[in-house]
Order: C-alpha cells, then structure tokens, then sequence
C-alpha cells in the first residue's frame, strides 16, 4: 500500500462496519506500521466507524468511507459519512449509556485529530499516527 494514493473502501453503515473497519485496516497495515501502532490504528478506526454510526443520522446502509494515508514516518487514518448534523467534539463520559470515550480515547491516542465538514459535503474525521512506535 505504500506510495501512490491512500487505501479505500466503502463499507455500508450499520453494526457490523466497526469490525469490517478493522479488518481492512489490519490488512492494510499489518507490515507497514510497528505492533503498538497498529493496535492502535485498529482501536482509532473502530471508535470513529463507531462515531458514524451511532451518531452521523445516516440510515443503516449507506456507506462510511474509510481511508489510510501513509507517508515515511507517519499514517493518517479517516472515516467519512454523509451525515452533517451534531457537534463532533469530545462528550462527557456517561456512565448510565456508556458513551462519552470514543472521541477521548482519538484525542489521547492519536499525534493530532479532526475533523473536515464542508457546509454540502461529507463529514470525515481523521487521526494521525507515527509509523513506529513511542519508545515508552
């Protein structure tokens, strides 16, 4: 996957498009990150693909894109979904729905995150990694 364009599949919305998320990224960066960062790639494109679903107001069906960009030193993961309503911003935990972690969890883990929303356009969130891991 290296060099040329970034990877992309559409997977339609809907419970199963979190895991489908995974798979196809864990595919696409099994040899071209270290261990620790694909992991975290895997958590990174789950809790966005989740995002969409649950809160993009696109009905079951539609697709969410996802998209890996790699370049020497770093990757860039992005899930885009036609919804254009809500807030996308870091919620309060909510211990009574479970919610609230998703966007934290992007924030905490990812180098840098956001979010591209053009006023007739898609939606896309992305979070940028290195390529190999933080010495810890």
């Amino acid at each position: 996957m290296d060099g040329g364009g970034p990877a992309e599949v559409a997977i339609p919305l809907g419970v199963q498009a979190p895991g489908v998320a995974r798979s196809v990224v864990a595919q696409w960066l099994a040899d071209q990150v270290a261990p620790r960062v694909l992991e975290t790639a895997l958590l990174l494109v789950s809790e966005l693909v989740t995002n969409s679903v649950r809160h993009s107001g696109v009905p079951d069906g539609e697709d969410v894109v996802v998209r890996v960009h790699l370049w020497r030193d770093g990757c860039r993961l992005e899930v885009e979904d036609p919804g254009r309503d809500g807030v996308i911003a870091p919620q309060p935990h909510d211990l009574l729905k479970g919610g609230g972690m998703g966007l934290k969890l992007v924030q905490m883990l990812s180098e840098r995150w956001g979010v591209v929303r053009a006023a007739e356009g898609p939606t896309r969130v992305w979070a940028q990694l290195p390529r190999a891991a933080a010495f810890a």
